[in-house]
């Protein structure tokens, strides 16, 4: 599934327009994603990859998969743009995961050349961070708190909303005054429940 409403790349100085990307709701991501898994990022690497291309790639290490198959315990994703030396290819809007970080990846497609390789870009990645108290709680890929995901429906004639690079999918819920944030296995347990029986809370 591709919800991109336009991007803009760019080669060193040139003008840049902001990326703008149709919300999905939660359960699309699930329906979309080839591989969703909980992993982190071992290495971030910048490689020049034709005359006018370069590309960012993220190693990851898979701690758990949630669904698809994958044969081995490390996947390498390419997110175009990057810096080599003095040349430099920028998407507007890309948010590349970093080295170390830790979270849930809803990967589109593992062998297919994409600008991004994450369902709704940001909207399929994130991040698994430590709390205050000492837990992990899930974060949103814009560090934001996510205390709950429940079924939302948009009405069959509404346009999609569109987002920004840092937006987050519909049903989605972020942490509002002092709502508990959701642990890692209460987001698995709703992506599993949601995969075997199609709905959401």
């Amino acid at each position: 599934m591709r919800k991109i409403i336009g991007f803009m790349v760019l080669l060193l100085s040139l003008p840049v327009h902001a990326t703008t990307i149709a919300q999905l709701e939660f359960s699309e991501l699930v329906e979309s994603a080839e591989l969703v898994f909980e992993g982190r990022v071992l290495s971030v690497d910048v490689e020049q990859t034709g005359p006018r291309s370069i590309h960012t790639i993220v190693r990851f290490e898979i701690i758990e998969l949630i669904k698809g198959q994958y044969p081995d315990s490390e996947l390498i994703l390419r997110y175009l743009g990057g810096r080599v030396g003095e040349r430099e290819l920028r998407v507007d809007g890309m948010q590349v995961p970093q080295a170390g970080e830790h979270g849930f990846y809803f990967v589109e497609s593992v062998q297919e050349a994409l600008v991004h390789p994450m369902v709704g870009w940001s909207q399929g990645h994130f991040l698994i961070r430590q709390t205050p108290d000492n837990t992990e709680a899930v974060h949103t890929a814009n560090g934001e708190g996510v205390s709950d995901v429940h079924a939302v429906t948009r009405p069959v004639d509404a346009a999609p909303a569109i987002l920004g690079h840092d937006g987050t999918a519909r049903g989605v819920v972020i942490q509002q005054q002092q709502a508990p944030l959701l642990s890692p296995e209460q987001f698995k347990t709703i992506v599993r429940d949601y995969l075997a029986s199609g709905a959401l809370p």
